[in-house]
């Protein structure tokens, strides 16, 4: 896989394991009815990713005390209430071409994030730095074996961290 791919299936999958379904991922998509060279990568990095999410809400929910069914409900719970407030997320066609217009899309992801684990923290009665600190819990061993194998550094492991910890999303790394 060459560089550029793999940072940007490890970026997806960080940005879904850090927000916990509260942030957007951005990934391509085939279009309609497409295949092509493409759809095959696609669908794996799919089912990677589903396969990493289904990790994560084990791990979470086990971290919470929970049942994996008690932390979906909740989940779909706080989902529903952050749409009834802030309304469905429009997700943009493209990336940003500007500086301030990408400030202001991660302005609006982290207005919607801030929701979500407030809405999510209320449905699972515990407060926010709670839920926060079970995602440190879960994402710490992770980073741990991602900076011993040499794919992350230990200045990007404690960026992660550190933005887990306080609930905001993660920079995106330079490429």
């Amino acid at each position: 896989m060459n560089k550029t791919l793999r940072n940007v299936v490890a970026s997806g999958a960080l940005v879904l394991t850090v927000a916990g379904g509260g942030a957007v991922a951005y990934a391509q998509t085939a279009p309609e009815g497409g295949a092509g060279p493409a759809a095959g990568l696609i669908e794996r990095f799919r089912e990677r990713r589903a396969e990493h999410r289904g990790e994560w809400t084990r791990a979470m929910a086990d971290q919470l005390g929970i049942t994996v069914e008690e932390l979906r409900t909740a989940r779909q719970a706080a989902h529903e209430q952050v749409v009834a407030e802030l309304g469905e997320f429009e997700r943009p066609d493209s990336r940003p071409d500007t500086p301030e217009e990408r400030d202001a899309l991660r302005a609006q992801l982290q207005e919607r994030k801030d929701a979500f684990d407030l809405a999510l923290a209320d449905q699972l009665g515990i407060d926010v730095q709670a839920l926060r600190d079970a995602r440190v819990a879960v994402v710490q061993p992770k980073l741990d074996a991602a900076v011993a194998e040499g794919k992350i550094s230990e200045e990007r492991a404690a960026s992660i961290i550190e933005a887990v910890s306080t609930g905001q999303l993660p920079e995106r790394p330079a490429n």
